[in-house]
């Protein structure tokens, strides 16, 4: 005990520096000091297999080939991504799976370097409550400062945890916040055991609580040939799709078992107690279920089960368990372009004046202006971006105000800073030249398509537009995306679109909407 106590002090005090304080060296044993300066040396290995990713969160290299674990929360939800290592090089990346219900992404490197450090990834058969771990990631974005990221120090505070829908977690003290999410958790050998996606506090304050989880390395292990396989689609957790289990037993004790399932096929009877599920025992029923979500759908899962006075094995195929959130099929349609009285225009810009707020703020020609201090502006009311531009000049010294732009079919935010000498915006609009040569375009024309996912790999293009979703002639917005709330995400559905005076039908395989 106090060794440990000794090695944590050190930890927090020294274990970034580069020298010990002299007088506390003298009364270290020279074991405890080489135990020090080994734990020093893996963690600052271990450092060079951690990514940024994007803006959004962490990740972590696992093979000298390139390819990168995160959360599905940070990375799930595009085609690409530029992730930057320890060196400040920054890399293309593309996802090559996902899988939402576990929160796992894996990205590749497009062009991986010959000596690409990694980690490598542990099923964790040794692992044990108490042991020390610590965690590196990027809370609350700090890397930008610096381009470092931090390392926090911990202990496996239990295993096998379910914790919403991560059902094999490993929990862990170690301190986590936003910004961790994707990143590594390792031992102190240097095995990546888990990466960290979830925590857990009172009162919906996003704030590190001590209590942390993080989705074990054997349950990534098992998924990580269906992720490679993906082709950028999804996995699936398993699940007894046809079993029922009673719910006034704290223990999994099946209620029913479905007549013609799998399940029954294959020796599952009423009144049966689960036990294990593969080598782990359960004890109560959200254990159990969550242990079997913790395998691939399609995966062969021995039960061990208390049936009377005998104790038996029954292997059962897992059925696929539905993914979890509203389906999305990744287009979107023009800003505010609705139809009848609804109809609201933003304007484009044509030209902008040098030394002026739009200039100094990096508005650009062909900027789509969607509102500008709060207000929205539609191509009718030209002269109210003006308008208000005259209230915030008026202001002794001056005004910061956001104005929200679509650019390359992107949404932005731009600080304009309107000094008091500014005489006027600097800007020229107009309508866009698409809207002003057809006073009846379809709000169902699509303007953008998510690049790389599942729409444009299906064949979509900006400029189609909607005319049937399922079988159902479409011929609002709303209708869409009433029609599409109802829509399982990972499934396909045909959609009927216009194209050239053409009419096209085209298989697509819905994405799930992520909401952060």
């Amino acid at each position: 005990m106090v060794k440990l106590i000794t090695l944590l002090f050190l930890f927090y005090s020294t274990i970034l520096a580069q020298d010990l304080s002299p007088g506390l060296s003298q009364n270290l044993s020279q074991n405890l000091k080489e135990e020090l300066a080994q734990t020093k040396k893996i963690i600052m290995e271990s450092l060079k297999s951690f990514v940024f990713v994007g803006a959004r969160g962490s990740g972590v290299i696992i093979s000298s080939d390139g390819y990168i674990l995160t959360n599905d929360h940070v990375a799930g939800d595009k085609a690409y991504w530029q992730v930057r290592t320890l060196d400040g090089m920054v890399h293309d990346t593309v996802l090559v799976g996902t899988d939402p219900l576990g929160d796992i992404a894996l990205l590749k490197i497009k062009s991986p370097s010959s000596d690409l450090a990694y980690a490598t990834l542990s099923g964790g058969r040794d692992l044990a409550v108490g042991q020390n771990v610590f965690a590196i990631g990027d809370p609350f974005g700090l890397g930008g400062l610096d381009e470092n990221p931090t390392v926090t120090w911990g202990v496996i505070s239990a295993l096998h945890r379910c914790h919403y829908n991560y059902t094999d977690a490993i929990m862990t003290d170690a301190p986590l916040n936003p910004g961790n999410s994707g990143g590594p958790l390792f031992n102190l050998e240097g095995e990546l055991i888990g990466i960290n996606g979830q925590i857990a506090n009172r009162f919906d304050i996003r704030i590190n609580s001590g209590i942390g989880y993080a989705i074990s390395g054997a349950q990534i292990l098992r998924f990580l040939p269906y992720l490679k396989d993906a082709q950028r689609g999804f996995v699936h957790h398993g699940t007894l799709k046809a079993v029922s289990f009673h719910r006034r037993t704290r223990a999994p004790v099946v209620a029913s078992v479905g007549r013609n399932s799998e399940a029954r096929r294959q020796g599952l009877q009423r009144n049966d107690k689960i036990i294990a599920v593969g080598e782990q025992a359960v004890l109560t029923r959200s254990h159990g279920l969550g242990m079997i979500k913790s395998y691939p759908a399609g995966s062969q899962v021995v039960l061990s089960i208390k049936r009377g006075d005998q104790t038996l094995e029954i292997k059962v195929t897992l059925d696929k368990h539905k993914l979890p959130g509203k389906a999305d099929l990744g287009i979107g349609f023009h800003p505010f372009l609705f139809s009848g009285k609804d109809r609201l225009n933003p304007p484009q810009v044509s030209k902008i004046l040098p030394d002026t707020p739009a200039f100094r703020c990096g508005v650009q020609p062909g900027d789509i202006i969607v509102s500008f201090a709060g207000r929205i502006v539609s191509s009718k009311q030209l002269n109210l971006i003006n308008s208000i531009f005259k209230i915030y000049a008026n202001e002794d010294y001056g005004s910061l105000v956001e104005m929200t732009i679509i650019r390359d079919k992107k949404e932005f935010t731009l600080s304009v800073e309107i000094l008091s000498e500014d005489n006027h915006l600097g800007l020229e609009l107009q309508v866009p030249k698409e809207l002003s040569s057809n006073d009846k375009v379809s709000p169902l024309r699509i303007y953008s398509v998510e690049p790389g996912m599942f729409a444009e790999q299906a064949g979509l293009r900006s400029g189609d537009i909607l005319q049937s979703f399922h079988g159902t002639k479409l011929f609002s917005q709303k209708q869409f995306y009433r029609l599409l709330r109802y829509a399982s995400p990972g499934s396909r559905v045909k959609v009927k679109i216009l194209r050239d005076n053409e009419t096209q039908e085209i298989e697509v395989l819905l994405g799930v909407k992520r909401e952060y």
